[in-house]
């Protein structure tokens, strides 16, 4: 596998700086390159993007991933989706794990097919309103 070569500003860089289209380019030219942890990393930006601008999570800077789940209603049916593209991308980004160009198309199919469900599922009340001091 390819390791990510990552500048401090790449690095630095969060899910919200970039519209979901930018961040599916970015991993679609990461993986082209071979970059298969970064591209995966920019696929899960652009869910996490999604999100953001579906209104279905509030993104504060220094929050994790988990946290971001814990705020999402249990009754929420693309969260089981989230916490499976969380448990994906951290043990490719963070534990290591090697990465192939098929998991990343794998993982953009699923980051596709979440995207989705935030246009045409009623997906109202998917933040906790109860949880949002996480």
């Amino acid at each position: 596998p390819v390791t990510a070569v990552r500048t401090k500003s790449h690095a630095a860089e969060e899910a919200i700086d970039r519209p979901v289209s930018e961040w599916e380019r970015r991993g679609d030219e990461l993986l082209a390159a071979g970059d298969y942890r970064g591209a995966l990393r920019a696929f899960f930006h652009a869910a996490l993007a999604a999100a953001f601008a579906a209104g279905h999570l509030h993104h504060r800077r220094g929050r994790t991933n988990w946290e971001y789940i814990a705020l999402v209603a249990a009754r929420n049916e693309w969260r089981a989706d989230l916490v499976t593209l969380v448990v994906t991308f951290e043990r490719s980004w963070y534990g290591g794990h090697a990465t192939s160009a098929a998991d990343c198309h794998r993982f953009r199919q699923a980051v596709e097919a979440m995207t989705l469900a935030f246009q045409t599922r009623n997906t109202t009340d998917a933040v906790d309103a109860k949880r949002t001091d996480v």
